[in-house]
């Protein structure tokens, strides 16, 4: 068992919209394998910035960044409201301690994932002592160029 959970802002229902149009084929895939995918209100970062620093000390106090970080005094609102509202699923996760693959309502998802989730699950030891994340790396938007000097 998986839980699938989409960050997406609550106003900007359009990219919600069109997060599932655009992924309607996996969903469905998703679906009939029994996995429903939830949508998370997510921390809007232009929220953030007319809050100002009341808005950063909140999500401080809750756990959500850290202020102390000099990284995050570098990071642009939208990428403070993307990283908390990554926290509050991380936290979600430790609590019901079950897998937990998050999307934002920019991904496109291949039909496939389904077949490809039920692989990596089957794979995987699913205990918390034998891994904690797994990060699914492809793109299927964009042409993605890696350089990695020295390497053939």
């Amino acid at each position: 068992d998986i839980d699938v959970v989409v960050i997406s802002l609550d106003s900007q229902p359009e990219r919600w919209a069109a997060f599932q149009a655009r992924n309607r084929a996996a969903l469905e895939n998703l679906r009939s394998v029994g996995v429903i995918c939830d949508v998370l209100s997510g921390v809007d970062g232009a929220d953030l910035h007319r809050q100002g620093l009341a808005g950063l000390q909140r999500l401080h106090d809750n756990g959500l960044i850290d202020l102390t970080n000099a990284s995050t005094s570098s990071m642009s609102w939208g990428s403070l409201g993307t990283a908390a509202s990554h926290r509050v699923l991380w936290k979600k996760a430790a609590v019901v301690n079950r897998p937990l693959l998050v999307f934002e309502d920019s991904a496109c998802l291949d039909p496939s994932l389904h077949t490809a989730l039920s692989d990596l699950l089957t794979d995987l030891p699913l205990t918390a002592s034998d891994w904690e994340i797994v990060h699914l790396g492809w793109n299927l938007d964009t042409d993605v160029v890696c350089s990695c000097p020295g390497m053939h």
